[in-house]
């Protein structure tokens, strides 16, 4: 029979006829007793459920990969029936596969433990069965992403560096490329790079290491001292960005199954990413301290944990050496009797209802103020207001810039 390949994939359809529920419809259509036969016409007639052909094309390519697998399994047992001195090199190989099967479990369930709203972006990517839907939260999460540590980055720098206006004045306004007035996906890796670089040289270089103690206290700067592995981070989401501005490129058009195939290719980026993040985030905390009292050893604050899918934030007791803003977003390791200021490129809830727990990410400078962005709001996915924090912050110009300028 002659099949159409825009409908239906050969050896998909070869599948679920071999299946047990298509041996099944076979033999309800089938005549004889000894020898069953089953005429074209009857075959024709059969009511076959079919997935879309992308569907189908993975589910076939799975099978190969299936079939891969079990080749592998046998030559390995072949390899170990003849010869046992290749047991470190089986043992080692099976090791791997544990392994990426391990990694696949944990990823499934990284939504409990990402960051506020990370986790509401990664659970919906999750969960959407629409392939382009997919492919638009994944690119979304990983573009916040590269905010957050961006935010991460800048923030400990600004504490722990005595020139830290003109070392943000730079990165904010850099000579040869897109500048914060108008941030984007590229922005914000390059900001992340930079910030995490200069973390890692505080907590080493030993002149940098004694100010930043002077300014925060050793603690803080231990904290800082395990962003070293972040950094990495940045090559992941550059990947993701090429990948973005491809679906851009198409002018956000794409094919069911160009996007499910995009999807597939970024699952690479996305158990790096886990890799890099995912052991910090356990314990690296985006928080809001609310009310405090002060103690024989310091101050007492309520915090409420901005961490996995549900705003209904979890709510702890935290002592610490220094007071801390109330209301605005820190950064806290956990059991740490210290915390960072985030800078403010995020805001809780949209100026209309600031009782919502939507989370808005700066975008660019307008007329009006600062303009927001929500990856997560359905209703009020962007806003203009003012922020005179971050437009000061905004507004520092390095010298080296302004001789640019010029």
């Amino acid at each position: 029979m002659a099949i159409d390949p825009s409908k239906a994939n050969l050896r998909f359809l070869a599948r679920l006829l071999n299946s047990p529920y298509g041996k099944n419809l076979r033999e309800g259509a089938a005549h004889g007793v000894t020898i069953q036969r089953i005429q074209v016409a009857s075959l024709l007639s059969l009511n076959l459920p079919i997935p879309d052909v992308g569907t189908q094309d993975s589910i076939a390519r799975m099978d190969s990969d299936i079939g891969l697998l079990r080749a592998s399994f046998s030559d390995m047992q072949r390899a170990l029936d003849q010869d046992w001195t290749s047991l470190s090199e089986v043992t080692e190989t099976i090791d791997k596969l544990k392994a990426v099967l391990d990694i696949e479990r944990q990823i499934a369930g990284w939504w409990r433990e990402l960051p506020y709203p990370l986790a509401t972006i990664y659970r919906r990517y999750q969960v959407s069965a629409d392939p382009k839907e997919r492919l638009e939260t994944l690119l979304q999460f990983f573009e916040l992403a590269a905010a957050y540590l961006a935010t991460i980055g800048t923030s400990h720098v600004r504490a722990m560096r005595k020139d830290w206006q003109e070392v943000l004045a730079k990165w904010f306004h850099p000579a040869d490329s897109t500048g914060i007035e108008r941030s984007d996906f590229g922005f914000w890796i390059r900001l992340a790079g930079a910030s995490l670089k200069d973390t890692s040289r505080i907590t080493s270089d030993k002149a940098l290491r004694t100010s930043a103690e002077e300014l925060v206290g050793p603690e803080l700067l231990q904290v800082a001292g395990t962003f070293g592995s972040l950094r990495k981070a940045t090559d992941v989401l550059d990947i993701a960005r090429r990948y973005r501005n491809s679906w851009k490129g198409h002018g956000g058009y794409m094919k069911a199954s160009d996007a499910a195939r995009v999807v597939g290719e970024l699952q690479q980026p996305v158990r790096d990413l886990y890799g890099i993040t995912a052991s910090l985030f356990r314990r690296f905390h985006l928080v809001r301290p609310g009310l405090n009292e002060v103690t024989d050893t310091g101050f007492k604050f309520e915090v409420e944990k901005l961490s996995g899918s549900d705003p209904t934030f979890e709510r702890v007791q935290v002592e610490l050496n220094r007071a801390v803003k109330s209301n605005a977003l820190a950064f806290w390791m956990s059991d740490a009797r210290t915390m960072c200021r985030a800078l403010p490129f995020f805001r809780l809830g949209a100026p209309q209802r600031p009782q919502e727990t939507s989370f808005y990410v700066f975008n660019r400078v307008e007329d009006g103020g600062c303009r927001w962005i929500s990856y997560q709001e359905t209703r009020e996915q962007e806003f203009v207001a003012p922020d005179d924090e971050l437009l000061d912050l905004i507004a520092m110009r390095s010298p080296l810039s302004d001789t640019r300028d010029r």
